[in-house]
């Protein structure tokens, strides 16, 4: 088994209203502290602010440390897609094929998700633009 590794981990999240995104940021962290082998060791979470040019839309992030191991690092990488990674400790990773395992297994099984829900939206885009040329044909363009 791999070595203890210490990274930080930024999170951030967009959305309304304020109140929720920071909830919704606070549940993942506490999400990604019940996860196998991680230890949440500290976290902030930023205080939301309006985004730039946007009326009613804020955004957030957070700052996590975590301790983990090497496998499972990469799985937390792929599964909440932190906006930054900074590995703090070790300075020198040695990576065994059983590291690498765990990861390699969950990448086709992730893809073919990603896969899946993309085939939903082309068709969901597909019947749309169908409904939209067969209304403007009976109904014209009415402006």
């Amino acid at each position: 088994m791999s070595e203890k590794i210490n990274a930080i981990l930024m999170l951030e999240a967009l959305g309304r209203p304020p109140e929720h995104i920071k909830q919704a940021l606070a549940d993942l962290i506490a999400k990604l502290g019940s996860e196998k082998d991680v230890r949440v060791i500290r976290s902030d979470v930023a205080e939301p602010k309006m985004l730039e040019g946007e009326k009613d839309l804020f955004t957030t992030f957070a700052e996590v440390e975590v301790e983990t191991r090497l496998n499972q690092l990469m799985l937390i990488i792929f599964g909440y897609m932190p906006s930054h990674i900074d590995i703090i400790t070790p300075e020198n990773l040695r990576i065994d094929n059983t590291d690498l395992n765990p990861f390699c297994e969950s990448c086709p099984s992730k893809n073919l998700f990603v896969f899946h829900i993309l085939n939903i939206v082309q068709i969901c885009l597909l019947k749309l633009f169908s409904f939209l040329f067969w209304l403007r044909r009976e109904h014209g363009d009415r402006k």
